[in-house]
This record gives structure tokens, C-alpha cells and sequence, in this order.
């Protein structure tokens, strides 16, 4: 009896499914947004407030995905609005582009390793 290639056929369409469901097909965008890095986070256009989530989150793994942490989750934002939306609502008037830029980037080396000295400044204004 001749075998058929279906079970290996299944096999990586599941594969390619759980990549792309699980968040494993994002690229590392590197340790720059593509802003002026002396700009608020709160003057950014629309345009530019898009493209900073986007790095953001692609930074981290990208939207919703999940990293475990000492038996916590920790999740990046669930999609770009939600990212826009809680961005503008929780970063102070003076915080700068190159602020966030050096928080996310510390984040990025650890994510289960408190908050890092470049944070911060942003976690108390």
C-alpha cells in the first residue's frame, strides 16, 4: 500500500496556523522607532502614533502575545487602537519618544526582571 503525504501535509499547516496564531511570525523591528526621538509621545500624528505602537509591540512579540513571568503573564497590547487609545491615555505631557524608546528596549533584554532604571522616570510623573 502506497503512503500519502496527508499526515505530514497536517502537520504543517498546524505548524504554520500556530505561528502565525501564536505570534511567532513577528520580526524583531530593532532598537529604533523610526520618530524623533526628542518628540512627545502625546504630539505624535496619528500616523506616527500607529507606527510607535506597532515598534512597541513588535519589540515585545507583538499584539497580544504573552510571556510568562515567574507564574504571571505579562501582555502586550491586545491590537493597534487599544495600543493608541491606553498610549495617549497613561503617558505624561513632557514623556519623549527616546524615553519610552530606552524603557521598552531595557524591558526587552528582561522581561521578568522588575522594572528597569530606564521605566523609572516614567512610572513616577
Amino acid at each position: 500500500m502506497r503512503k500519502t503525504g496527508r499526515p505530514l501535509i497536517v502537520l504543517v499547516a498546524a505548524v504554520a496556523f500556530c505561528a502565525i496564531a501564536c505570534g511567532g511570525g513577528v520580526t524583531d523591528p530593532g532598537p529604533m522607532v523610526p520618530i524623533d526621538r526628542t518628540k512627545t509621545v502625546k504630539s505624535l500624528s496619528s500616523t506616527e502614533l500607529a507606527l510607535f505602537c506597532d515598534w512597541e509591540t513588535a519589540r515585545l512579540g507583538g499584539y497580544n502575545h504573552r510571556n510568562t513571568c515567574n507564574g504571571f503573564w505579562v501582555m502586550t497590547k491586545m491590537n493597534q487602537m487599544a495600543c493608541e487609545a491606553q498610549t495617549l491615555a497613561t503617558t505624561c505631557e513632557r514623556t519623549t519618544v527616546g524615553e519610552v524608546e530606552d524603557c521598552i528596549n531595557a524591558v526587552k533584554t528582561d522581561l521578568c526582571d522588575g522594572i528597569p532604571l530606564a521605566c523609572v522616570a516614567l512610572a513616577g510623573c
